[in-house]
């Protein structure tokens, strides 16, 4: 590696371990459903927070290369904080929307602002080339700090006997990263930057045309459906892991003094640690991988078939009894969309320029917002007409039976 390992690097390392200390996150399904949603109501839910985020995604972005970097991201941890208060206090759907609407205000103002600034400092230090192992390493960091959280708030579960709580707990560590990204340089803020609102004004129709004429590339917009297609499958399906895991703590002859709660909690804490070390790994591996493929464009259509095959295969073996093989396809989800991600963001970057990319991640996430919104709205009903199994195995056929059709067709474009 070429790189140095300086103080932004860790501060970009620290960055993503403290975000995902999210210790609601492994268990917010199961906290909906003992607040008395059904499956349906939960997957509008997610649906919802989905279409918001992605409405409020362009001036997210444009925000960021507009005005700054720093404080946009600053601005995003601020709501973030205020939806997971919201959360603590809420005990029906009004306030769960509430609190889904202030999270998606969040998501759309950091989608792609963090990721811009790291590409911004390779392109400043001339380390362009090291994208996938630098962008590789930053991501691992951020699994290992989802493993530890899983871990953390399946012992505030099982100490306090509600998932009520551990949204509050959540409160701690993004107001530290609020306070480390203050500390950033401030030339990552962007080329973009000052509170003029003529500037803004130019600045926003500017980047609009950018924008759109960098979605005349064939190769940008091949890449970004495909990283889209996968993304919005993992983000629509992946929390649906926890009733599943649920259900197979009670398969298991452990801690049957417990409550039902408190035997998922530990079941729930030690899968998610263990699969986040995992995806911590194909994270730091993106790179290796890619490396064995003919370009990355392969590489993303050959993991897009797998990540939607082992998601079929985990819905039929939950529907036939078998929850433990479920929860290890299941997991495959999770791997393969961390082996991803470095890869599809970094072949995004390839064809782009730096000045605007804050705002073409932003809006290339809309697709993979807009997928994520259908695929737990359709999961979520289906679960309630079919059961989880089925819904799970319709939702992965469906996806896994189309996308190859849409990227043929655009290979046979370029």
């Amino acid at each position: 590696m070429t790189f140095a390992r300086d103080s932004q690097f860790r501060k970009f390392c620290a960055y993503g371990f403290l975000k995902n200390l999210i210790f609601f996150e492994p268990f917010l399904i199961l906290f909906l459903l003992d607040a008395g949603l059904n499956y349906t109501q939960i997957g509008l839910l997610i649906g919802f927070q989905m279409i918001t985020q992605n409405i409020l995604e362009i001036p997210g972005g444009i925000l960021a290369d507009s005005l700054g970097r720093r404080r946009t991201l600053m601005a995003s941890f601020a709501f973030y904080i205020l939806a997971f208060i919201f959360f603590f206090f809420s005990f029906g759907i009004t306030g769960f929307t509430l609190a889904m609407f202030l999270f998606a205000l969040a998501e759309a103002l950091r989608t792609g602002t963090h990721k811009a600034m790291i590409f911004d400092y390779l392109k400043i230090h001339g380390w362009q080339s090291e994208k996938v192992a630098y962008y590789g390493i930053t991501r691992a960091w951020s699994q290992r700090g989802s493993a530890l959280s899983a871990l953390l708030a399946a012992c505030f579960v099982i100490a306090t006997h509600n998932y009520r709580m551990i949204f509050l707990l959540s409160t701690i560590p993004y107001f530290i990263d609020l306070i480390l990204i203050a500390s950033y340089p401030k030339a990552l803020d962007g080329s973009k930057t000052g509170f003029h609102p003529a500037e803004i004004s130019a600045n926003y129709s500017r980047n609009i045309k950018e924008f759109f004429y960098s979605f005349k590339k064939p190769g940008l917009l091949k890449t970004t459906i495909n990283n889209s297609i996968y993304s919005g499958y993992y983000k629509g399906v992946k929390d649906f892991l926890q009733p599943i895991l649920a259900a197979l703590a009670l398969t298991l002859p452990v801690m049957t003094s417990w409550s039902d709660e408190q035997r998922g909690a530990l079941v729930v804490g030690v899968v998610y640690f263990f699969v986040y070390q995992a995806t911590s790994y194909a994270s730091r591996k993106a790179s290796a991988f890619s490396k064995r493929t003919r370009n990355l464009q392969q590489a993303l259509s050959l993991s897009l078939g797998v990540g939607l095959l082992a998601g079929t295969i985990s819905g039929i073996t939950y529907y036939a009894g078998y929850p433990a093989l479920a929860v290890l396809f299941y997991i495959v989800i999770y791997l393969i969309e961390n082996l991803r991600k470095p890869i599809a963001i970094s072949e995004t970057a390839n064809q782009l320029d730096t000045d605007i990319m804050a705002t073409v991640l932003s809006t290339a996430s809309q697709f993979e917002t807009l997928f994520s919104a259908l695929f737990s709205a359709m999961l979520g009903i289906l679960a309630d007409h079919f059961g989880l199994g089925i819904a799970l195995t319709s939702v992965s056929l469906l996806v896994l039976i189309t996308a190859p059709l849409y990227l043929i067709h655009q290979a046979q474009q370029q």
